[in-house]
C-alpha cells in the first residue's frame, strides 16, 4: 500500500468512527432530552394550575411525581438505548476489521466507489469489496461472500418510503437477501460481481437501474 492509499484509508477509518461517535452521542442524548422535556412540561403544567388552585399537598405531590416519573423514564429509555447503542458499536467495529485488512487495490476501489455514494452511505457503505469477495454489513452481523460462490443475483426496485433495492443472491450454499438504499452501491455490487465472475446471472439493468 502506497502513501496515498494509506492516507486515504486512515482518513476513511477516522470518519467511519466519527460517524459511530455521533450515532452513540445521539442515542444517549435521547436518554436525557426526552425525560427533561417531560419534566419541564409537567412542572410548567403544575405551575400554571398553581398552588392556590391545587392546594399545597396536591401541588407538592405533582411536583414530586414530575421528578419521580422523569427519573423512571430516564432509566427505562437508558436500558433500551444502551442495548441499541451496543449493537451500533459492534456494527461500526465490524467495519474496522475489514477496512484494516484491505490491500492497495482494494483501497483504490473503495475510494472510487465511495466518491459516488450519497452521504448516508459514504462512510458506512452497505458492503465493501476485497479480493473477489464482498462483505455485507447489517446491524446484527457482517457476512463475507466469495463472488465465485454466487450463481444468480436478482435486483428489485422498491418504491416504499423512498427508493430502495432488494438484492436476492443465490449462492452454492443457499439464498441471501439484502436491501440497499443507494443506486450507486447497487450498481457497484453488480459490476464487481460480474467482473470477478462473469458466470453470474443478473436480471437486466433496465428492470431496476433507472
Amino acid at each position: 500500500m502506497n502513501t496515498e492509499q494509506h492516507t486515504f484509508i486512515s482518513s476513511y477509518i477516522s470518519k467511519n468512527q466519527f460517524v459511530k461517535k455521533l450515532a452513540l452521542i445521539f442515542c444517549f442524548a435521547v436518554c436525557v432530552i426526552v425525560p427533561v422535556i417531560f419534566f419541564i412540561y409537567t412542572v410548567n403544567e403544575t405551575n400554571v394550575l398553581g398552588e392556590d388552585l391545587l392546594g399545597a399537598e396536591r401541588y407538592n405531590s405533582r411536583m414530586k411525581d414530575s421528578y419521580l416519573y422523569a427519573a423512571f423514564m430516564f432509566i427505562a429509555i437508558l436500558a433500551v438505548i444502551s442495548s441499541f447503542a451496543l449493537l451500533l458499536r459492534q456494527f461500526f467495529n465490524r467495519y474496522l476489521i475489514i477496512l484494516n485488512s484491505l490491500e492497495g487495490k482494494d483501497v483504490d476501489r473503495l475510494k472510487e466507489i465511495t466518491n459516488r455514494l450519497g452521504m448516508m452511505e459514504k462512510y458506512n457503505p452497505s458492503c465493501i469489496f476485497k479480493e473477489n469477495t464482498v462483505t455485507f454489513f447489517t446491524l446484527f452481523k457482517a457476512h463475507t461472500l466469495s463472488f465465485f460462490d454466487i450463481n444468480h443475483i436478482n435486483i428489485t426496485r422498491v418504491s416504499y418510503k423512498g427508493i430502495s433495492y432488494v438484492i436476492a443472491i443465490e449462492t452454492v450454499y443457499g439464498k441471501l437477501n439484502y436491501r440497499f438504499n443507494d443506486l450507486m452501491m447497487t450498481r457497484s455490487l453488480i459490476d464487481e460481481a460480474c467482473s470477478a465472475n462473469p458466470k453470474i446471472n443478473v436480471n437486466t439493468y433496465d428492470s431496476w437501474s433507472f
